[in-house]
């Protein structure tokens, strides 16, 4: 009731952290959890802050952007590297049992956590981004032109939609992702 965020041993069901979010409501901020589990959101009203659960800081509370064109509150927090071609997405299945990877030859599906490969996705085409939806069942891929590549994750044939403008093999979002 004091709107702290507290880290808790599930075995034990001790406090671990007792770690202070700066909000002086308790019904104030609504946490949002990354995938991952390494950071909450703490959404109240106009503002946000990130809670990272590694190294238990906060950063924030910021005000939420509204208008397009300006940068993100926590932009600052990463730089922008350029050094050749590197996947921006290697992503994790929502069950946590597989690794997708895409490059010159589809998308090598690896089991985790021994990386064995247990799949080959769109088998001679050259991809650059991967992404698994919400429910694990389909598989988006980009190449380096204007195609978007959808394939159910089980294996088959991948359609083909060709996306306006060139996209470059950046990130690509759906209302149910």
């Amino acid at each position: 009731m004091d709107g702290d965020v507290w880290l808790i041993d599930l075995p034990t069901l001790t406090t671990i952290a007792d770690e202070k979010t700066g909000q002086t409501n308790p019904f104030e901020l609504s946490p949002v959890f990354t995938p991952d589990g390494q950071l909450v959101y703490l959404r109240g009203g106009t503002r946000i802050s990130a809670f990272d659960v590694a190294s238990r800081s906060v950063v924030g509370p910021v005000i939420i952007p509204r208008k397009l064109d300006e940068p993100g509150p926590f932009s600052w927090l990463f730089g922008r590297a350029d050094a050749g071609y590197v996947a921006s997405t290697i992503p994790i299945s929502p069950d946590g049992t597989k690794l997708y990877l895409s490059g010159s030859d589809g998308i090598t599906v690896l089991r985790l956590p021994d990386l064995k490969p247990v799949a080959k996705l769109a088998a001679g085409l050259n991809l650059g981004e991967v992404w698994i939806s919400g429910d694990g069942k389909t598989v988006y891929a980009t190449d380096g032109g204007h195609g978007l590549y959808v394939m159910p994750e089980g294996g088959g044939a991948p359609i083909v939609v060709t996306l306006p403008g060139q996209n470059g093999g950046y990130f690509i979002a759906s209302e149910h992702g």
